[in-house]
């Protein structure tokens, strides 16, 4: 399998080379950050709002201070899919004055 020459491509084919089949549903985890909780939380309100089929939490970090966000969606990580996901997660987060920090898939 040939990935593109950027971050997004170099995961997947670490995960492909880990044995993990690319071409199957999974969990895929989309991170983010937020320096106040209710910036987190209206997050966590648009992403219930546009996105219902994904699943949403909100945790205090390790840093205090700072407030994570996780969405996960049941996608075949393509590397479209991924990009795709990525970047309407990563606008709604820039919108509540947040980050996107990384994405990935739970090793089984």
């Amino acid at each position: 399998m040939n990935f593109p020459d950027d971050e997004n491509g170099a995961l997947l084919k670490e995960m492909a080379d880990a044995g993990i089949d690319l071409n199957q549903t999974h969990a895929v985890d989309f991170f983010h950050l937020f320096e106040k909780k209710p910036q987190a939380e209206k997050m966590v309100e648009v992403i219930g709002q546009k996105y219902p089929q994904a699943s949403v939490e909100i945790c205090e970090d390790e840093t205090p201070g700072v407030w994570d966000v996780n969405c996960t969606v049941e996608i075949e990580p393509s590397y479209d899919n991924v990009c795709e996901a990525l970047k309407a997660f990563e606008t709604i987060a820039e919108k509540c004055n947040g980050y996107a920090d990384g994405w990935g898939i739970m090793a089984e």
